[in-house]
């Protein structure tokens, strides 16, 4: 909350544990409770400046995010929230 990143690859990931396979049985995926970003200042990053996966709940909101990807071209995103397996996902 109320950071400011630049120069890595991502700005912030949060990732939850998700499926889990126990002796070729799956069973199933562990979302992760997370409260989200807030009002963070993302820049000059390469792939993405929010990725989550296998979240519960997650709140990315009011966050500035440019220059994803500038530098090096290529595929970027802005936010990145995988899908199924986050739920209640809030972006704005």
């Amino acid at each position: 909350m109320n950071n400011e990143i630049s120069g890595f690859g991502y700005g912030i990931v949060s990732i939850g544990i998700g499926p889990l396979i126990k002796a070729g049985e799956r069973l199933p995926s562990i979302l992760q409770s997370w409260n989200g970003d807030l009002n963070n200042v993302i820049f000059n990053v390469r792939r993405a400046g929010i990725f989550a996966a296998y979240e519960d709940g997650v709140k990315i909101v009011a966050n500035r995010i440019y220059n994803v990807g500038a530098v090096t071209g290529g595929t970027e995103a802005d936010v990145a929230v995988s899908s199924p397996a986050v739920s209640n996902a809030t972006t704005t």
